[in-house]
Order: C-alpha cells, then sequence, then structure tokens
C-alpha cells in the first residue's frame, strides 16, 4: 500500500496539473509537459516521486495507475 491509498478522494482523472502550473486540484493527474490528456500522460511511478511530481505534492495511486495531484 502506497502513501495515496490511505487518503479518501475523487479522482475525476478529467484534467491535467503541469509541474509549471501555479495551482493544482486534488485528484488531478500529474501529467508531463506538453502533454494534456490526463489519460495517457501521467508521469511514471519515479516521476511521480521526483522533484517535478513533489511540485504538486503528487503521488502514485495504485488503483488509477496514475500520478495523483494533491494527496500528500
Amino acid at each position: 500500500m502506497t502513501k495515496v491509498d490511505d487518503y479518501l478522494y475523487c479522482c475525476t482523472m478529467e484534467e491535467c496539473c503541469h509541474s509549471g502550473d501555479s495551482s493544482c486540484n486534488t485528484g488531478d493527474v500529474c501529467c508531463d509537459s506538453g502533454c494534456d490528456d490526463p489519460l495517457t500522460c501521467s508521469y511514471t511511478t519515479t516521476g511521480c516521486s521526483g522533484s517535478y511530481g513533489s511540485k504538486h505534492n503528487c503521488a502514485w495511486d495504485n488503483s488509477n495507475d496514475a500520478c495523483i495531484a494533491g494527496v500528500q
């Protein structure tokens, strides 16, 4: 179990959160730059826990196989 699994939130997987964004909503997918499809642009597990992912408190969500913002 990862830290993100401990949180209850609504993850719609409809919006991307990029490292350059000033703010992101909890449940947004942390997406690679230049990519705007939350279903295919998620950071990898490594990128999710790296410096870019940490900008918006991104954490890996095992249920959705995606990097999700604002859950740490």
